[in-house]
């Protein structure tokens, strides 16, 4: 019975035995990976991070024109003497001044959108860790169906066709490489980063007599990369 006991006693203090060292190499190894996340997230936000692009959108401006009766003093078109009546009174008239305001925006999205991406894969070192990230090239070929837009329209509304803007949403301005180019019937349109939030935008004008849409776009990014299907049809 001693020998038996005795037995059992020692299996179980090498059972605590090796215990202890496998709760040092699973906290080790939990270390690691949180160390490893931690870099990946931090090198990655360096090199670019996630990217999802959003666009192109089209964006139309729109206004409301009406216009408001005032009444004010009637001068001589050409001397600008105040006239007056046979009894002396200052005569007044009625006067329509037209007012301009802003309404409500037209987003149009592309009718047919073709996106061609080339990826080139590479990796960065911050010690013993190793951090893949890319370089993207991006070409889209689109176009636009304007179509019945003025149904959308409400009373005293009109389309401001030649202030038409074009946005196209990144994660993050840092990520794009060099410079992106807009192109529409071998005319370029100049792309500046938006305020207030990540993306470029460019001033289009009036898109209607524009048939195919051209956008090169290069930007750094890790571990994914993303796209919106913003098109009636899309292909990627």
């Amino acid at each position: 019975m001693r020998s038996i006991g005795v037995r059992f006693l020692v299996v179980g203090l090498l059972a605590v035995l090796m215990y202890i060292p496998m709760v040092f190499v699973a906290g080790l190894s939990q270390d690691r990976k949180v160390a490893s996340e931690r870099v990946v997230s931090e090198v990655g936000q360096e090199w670019g991070g996630e990217q999802s692009i959003k666009g192109p959108i089209l964006i139309i401006p729109v206004e409301k024109r009406t216009t408001r009766t005032v009444r004010e003093i009637a001068k001589d078109p050409v001397t600008g003497v105040t006239l007056r009546d046979e009894n002396g009174t200052i005569i007044r008239r009625q006067v329509e001044i037209p007012q301009v305001s802003e309404a409500e925006d037209i987003y149009i999205l592309p009718n047919d959108l073709r996106i061609d991406a080339q990826t080139e894969n590479s990796l960065r070192y911050r010690g013993i860790y190793e951090v893949p990230v890319y370089t993207a090239q991006l070409k889209y070929a689109f176009d636009f169906n304007f179509a019945n837009l003025e149904v959308h329209l409400e009373e005293d509304e009109v389309i401001v066709w030649d202030q038409a803007l074009m946005d196209i949403r990144t994660q993050t301005n840092r990520s794009i490489r060099g410079a992106a180019q807009l192109t529409a019937d071998d005319q370029s349109f100049d792309l500046n980063p938006l305020s207030g939030t990540s993306g470029i935008r460019a001033l289009v004008g009036d898109p209607r007599d524009r048939a195919l849409w051209n956008l090169e776009l290069e930007l750094n990014g890790a571990e994914t990369l993303e796209f919106a299907a913003l098109g009636r049809q899309t292909w990627a």
